[in-house]
């Protein structure tokens, strides 16, 4: 073999393992992106887990707290009516005017019927959606504040541009947010308009499973 079919043979073999080199770093490539998305992946699934676990606290935290101003509430509203009869009671037997009596009866009745609103937490959802936007509300408590009622408090806030919905189904938009994420179909950021589509997809499948289990129990 000459000098030149060797040297074609050499470059050959050259070019055969730079297209194997090639080829595997091709693959791995691949692989580091593939391992760097789930990685990804699970930071952000960890980072939902933070957040409702910080979500879920507050709202414990805020529903202990009405507890406790309502039961100091109901505590006031007995002990103001009980004032009021016994003023009453006693302005009746001093004055010989029955109907002193009836005006404490009345007061007594008007604090021990009043009720104010307790216990309503919810969660908001605001512009920048989740994970970054996300405020505990106790509305029954900004509702006592503002001397309004619950209704107006929740209309305010939405029409503020706020995604309002109660513990409960923010948890189940978490968990399913994380299933999402971790099938690739969506990332974080999540924006509120997509959040709102989720929660009316929920809300169907909601329906759609109660609807199974009703024509179930009635053997349809």
């Amino acid at each position: 073999m000459d000098n030149t079919s060797r040297f074609k043979q050499g470059i050959d073999g050259v070019r055969h393992k730079l297209r194997t080199q090639a080829t595997a770093v091709g693959e791995l490539e691949l692989n580091l992106a593939q391992c760097a998305r789930i990685l990804s992946q699970h930071d952000q699934v960890n980072s939902l887990h933070i957040l409702k676990d910080r979500v879920m606290q507050e709202v414990e935290d805020a529903r202990i707290m009405e507890t406790v101003v309502s039961a100091s509430s109901s505590q006031a509203r007995l002990t103001a009516g009980l004032v009021m009869l016994a003023t009453g009671i006693v302005s009746a037997a001093v004055t010989g005017k029955e109907s002193l009596f009836s005006v404490g009866a009345k007061h007594a009745k008007l604090a021990w019927d009043r009720r104010e609103p307790f216990g309503t937490v919810m969660i908001a959802i605001g512009k920048l959606g989740l994970p970054g936007d996300v405020q505990v509300l106790p509305v029954s408590r900004l509702a006592r504040e503002q001397n309004t009622s619950q209704m107006h408090i929740i209309k305010t806030l939405r029409d503020g541009g706020y995604l309002l919905m109660d513990p409960g189904t923010f948890s189940q938009l978490v968990d399913s947010l994380e299933r999402k994420i971790l099938d690739g179909s969506i990332c974080l950021p999540v924006s509120k308009e997509h959040l709102a589509i989720e929660l009316k997809n929920m809300s169907g499948r909601l329906k759609l499973s109660q609807s199974r289990e009703q024509k179930a129990a009635h053997g349809l």
